[in-house]
């Protein structure tokens, strides 16, 4: 009767028994010799005499004596599984892995590999990696006198011509005898000669000698960048004593203004003290806002030097301006009647009166007439305290602080209508009463003598009109 031999085995006709199939092969049905033992696949291991093969999961190898699976060293990888260690095969040149990677991973030029953080980081200073490198000594030193690298460098560099590098500085610099031009710069430590600033930004120089960067051409003192490649004379109203203006960081010097950081249209304030100068959005005084910083911000408004004040105005004190105001008319109006009994000394008192109102209307119009006109202190307050000569409530209380939104148009109506209005009233009563007409006629005479230069004023602003160079068109008198 014949036998066969069992699962992996195989009939030995020396000895005339069956065998164990040797490591790494198998058979399932036993075999008739040795060849009929199969090798396992690639990747596969086995020990002897068994009937088919394990297989390790990719970044493993079989590892006999443990009789184990087990991860691939660092810096090595397999795809499928390796039957044994030297199945794990090394990264290539600038490579690094993980025990057990089924890949590895490339660090990039200038850079090599940290196993402590896990990530590619720079080649340190004076060293270079053209591939990439698995650790820090791979990060080659630069081998010849008087070459450098940068932090992170692919290769080695040399200094320009009669330049030398040095190691305490750790750039290059001028050898003896030779110096810098300071209107030149150098983006880089290649071998090409020093950049002009000059063909970068005309007019430009560095802001140092030994300049590496393009970003070190400047305008010089008195000139600014225009944005246009060029660097020209600053403005008579600009500051001339800063390094590196642009457009954009011109200086204003008090009493001056413009629209923004991108005009070359600086103006002179109207009310020289508005304006105090600078830059970007500081060039008005606290309080002042808009064009030629006249216009008052929220919560202030004019004072008769056109400065705007914190508003502290009262129904009460409107009310007792406008009453004060009808009190002196009245008050006028009366004395004429009594003066007018005696007609000699009411004549020189009415030609008298008339010189010294017209006198005060004149000084107190002086701030919105001339606004530039400098006067003392003590002055300013005189004509502070004349403002009701001019009979412009405007002047004593600032409709700003009543109402928000009012403008020109508005004080325009409320000036002359009410004025209008009122006149008409007394010279229709002088028509009806036969015996007193002469008096309502005198009295709404009275009433336009003294607010004839308010009136005046007030009307003929509307035809002042201001274009600024972003192509705003304002009322000038909106400014006051």
């Amino acid at each position: 009767m014949c036998e066969t031999c069992s699962s992996g085995e195989y009939y030995n006709g020396v000895s005339s028994e069956c065998k164990l199939c040797p490591k790494n092969t198998f058979t399932t049905s036993g075999a008739a010799d040795i060849n009929g033992c199969e090798a396992c696949a690639e990747g596969g291991h086995s020990q002897p005499g068994t009937s088919y093969c394990d297989h390790c999961l990719s970044g493993k190898f079989y590892n006999q004596l443990s009789n184990n699976c087990e991860l691939c060293p660092k810096n090595t990888f397999t795809i499928s599984g390796a039957r044994d260690i030297n199945g794990c095969e090394a990264c290539a040149e600038g490579g690094h892995s993980q025990p057990g990677a089924r890949f590895c991973d490339q660090c990039l030029t200038a850079k090599y590999y940290d196993e402590i953080s896990n990530e590619c980081k720079l080649c340190p200073k004076n060293t270079f990696s053209i591939t990439g490198a698995n650790d820090i000594s791979g990060c080659k030193p630069c081998a010849n006198p008087g070459e450098y690298a940068d932090v992170g460098s692919g290769y080695c560099k040399v200094c320009q011509q009669y330049m030398e590098f040095s190691e305490t500085d750790q750039k290059c610099l001028c050898l003896d005898t030779f110096t810098r031009v300071g209107v030149e710069f150098k983006e880089d430590y290649g071998v090409h000669s020093c950049s002009r600033c000059e063909d970068v930004l005309k007019g430009s120089v560095t802001t140092s000698e030994n300049s590496t960067d393009v970003r070190a051409c400047a305008c010089p003192k008195g000139t600014f960048d225009n944005m246009k490649g060029s660097c020209i004379d600053v403005y008579e109203e600009v500051d001339n004593l800063t390094l590196s203006t642009t457009l954009g960081t011109l200086k204003i010097e008090p009493g001056y203004w413009r629209t923004g950081g991108t005009s070359i249209d600086v103006r002179e304030c109207p009310v020289a003290e508005a304006c105090v100068g600078g830059n970007g959005t500081d060039y008005c005084r606290e309080g002042h806002d808009g064009p030629y910083c006249n216009l008052c911000a929220d919560g202030f408004a004019k004072d008769p030097f056109l400065l705007c004040q914190s508003c502290n105005t009262t129904a009460t004190s409107v009310v007792l301006s406008i009453l004060f105001d009808l009190v002196l008319v009245g008050l006028l109006f009366g004395v004429g009647v009594l003066l007018k009994r005696n007609k000699a000394v009411y004549k020189r008192l009415k030609n008298g009166v008339k010189i010294i109102s017209m006198g005060f209307q004149i000084t107190a119009s002086l701030p919105a007439v001339a606004p530039a006109l400098p006067l003392p202190e003590t002055s300013k307050e005189v004509v502070t305290t004349i403002q009701f000569f001019n009979a412009d409530i405007f002047q004593l209380v600032s409709a700003g602080c009543i109402s928000a939104g009012f403008n020109y148009f508005d004080r325009l109506l409320m000036v002359t209508l009410p004025i209008f209005l009122f006149c008409s009233a007394l010279v229709l009563a002088g028509r009806k009463s036969k015996s007193n007409g002469s008096r309502f006629f005198d009295a709404a005479m009275a009433v336009l003598y003294l607010t004839l230069p308010t009136i005046t004023t007030t009307v003929f602003g509307v035809f002042s009109c201001d274009t600024l160079d972003d192509e705003r068109s304002m009322l000038r008198a909106d400014y006051r």
